[in-house]
């Protein structure tokens, strides 16, 4: 007999970074703020939850992660991040975090 066919493979994963290029701001003593400034963010949003929110330090500021199962949930955050309101919005939620540099 004929095996079965395999399970079709899961749907692209989604990831979108923001980039904080500052000297002033790493993730020991400000991504927490930046973490919850992105969930503050995604909390007022459609999108459904992520996977993870990371902070990685880089040369010259840092990188904060977001994972999503889907890749679309990742590009719907995008979208409402990147719109005039939602990264007002992020940078607020930040500053008053104390994560961001004046």
């Amino acid at each position: 007999p004929p095996s079965p066919s395999p399970p079709p493979p899961p749907p692209p994963a989604g990831f979108l970074s923001i980039v904080v290029n500052s000297l002033s701001v790493n993730c020991a003593d400000d991504g927490a703020g930046l973490i919850q400034a992105t969930q503050t963010s995604l909390d007022i949003s459609t999108v459904p939850d992520p996977n993870d929110i990371t902070c990685t330090d880089v040369s010259g500021g840092v990188v904060i992660q977001v994972s999503f199962t889907l890749e679309s949930s990742a590009q719907a955050f995008y979208d409402s991040l990147t719109s005039t309101a939602g990264i007002n919005f992020w940078i607020f939620t930040a500053r008053a975090e104390q994560s961001l540099p004046c």
